[in-house]
Parts: C-alpha cells; sequence; structure tokens
C-alpha cells in the first residue's frame, strides 16, 4: 500500500501491518518508533506508552506543539526531532539514552529536565532558546 501524508511523507509498504497511523502519529507497527506527526494544528500529543525511539525530523516545523508527553519508554531522541515547535519545557524520560544533534533547534524549549546518563548530541544550536538543562542526579533507571 502506499499512502502520502500532510508533509511530502510517502509510506510505501508491501505488508499490511508495517505502520500503524494514530491519531495522526505515524508508528512502526510494533509502536516502538514513531516515525512523524501530521496534524500540525493540535497543540497537545501523547506518544504511545510503548514507544523506545522519536525519529528525526518527527515534528519537525510543527509550530503549534506546545505540549508533549513523553513516556518513560523512550530511550532515543532523533535529530531536529522538536526542530521550530512552541514546546518550552520537557521533562526528559530517566530511560534516555540519547538526543540527536538539534533536536530543539528553532524551538521555543528553555528548559529540559533530564538524567544523567545521557550522551546530547551538539544541543546548543544558535537558533535555541535554551535557557537551562537540568540535570536531576536522583533521576535514575528503574
Amino acid at each position: 500500500k502506499s499512502f502520502k501524508l500532510g508533509k511530502t511523507l510517502i509510506v510505501d509498504s508491501t505488508a499490511d501491518n508495517d505502520f500503524i497511523l494514530e491519531n495522526n502519529l505515524l508508528y512502526s507497527s510494533d509502536y516502538r518508533i514513531l516515525y512523524s506527526a501530521f496534524n500540525t494544528s493540535t497543540s497537545s500529543i501523547n506518544i504511545n506508552k510503548n514507544t523506545i525511539e522519536i525519529s528525526a525530523n518527527c515534528f519537525w516545523n510543527y509550530p503549534q506543539l506546545s505540549i508533549l508527553e513523553i513516556p518513560d519508554s523512550v530511550e532515543t531522541i532523533g535529530r531536529a526531532a522538536f526542530y521550530g515547535t512552541k514546546i518550552d519545557y520537557l521533562e526528559l524520560s530517566f530511560n534516555l539514552r540519547t538526543i540527536g544533534e538539534w533536536a530543539f533547534a528553532h524551538s521555543c524549549c528553555k528548559n529540559i529536565l533530564i538524567g544523567t546518563t545521557i550522551l546530547i548530541g551538539k544541543i546548543n544550536h544558535p537558533n535555541m532558546n535554551l535557557i537551562e538543562l537540568l540535570i536531576d542526579s536522583d533521576r535514575t533507571s528503574k
């Protein structure tokens, strides 16, 4: 099957269950990877509790997005995942291990709370509004 969604993403699939489109979010069939979001008029999103990866550019230039619930299962946030969003505060999972380069570039994100065991790649993009990166030593993996 092939379908085109909102942005310019075209998904080609030969099996019926390769992808799941739920609440305008495109996931892998097991919900472990969140590939993209498509309703740019929604301001709040809850990511599936089984998701372990938010792909690169997932919420790219999604200007209305201001509230995002990221489940504790998420281990990876891809490059430029929240580029251009209005999210101003994020409390990231204690299981999060990697944040891709410029994940929050051109966003309104000013405060990010993270655990202590995380790899961050070039988070300080010139067009990032980050004021405070809070590292909570009490936030450890369960």
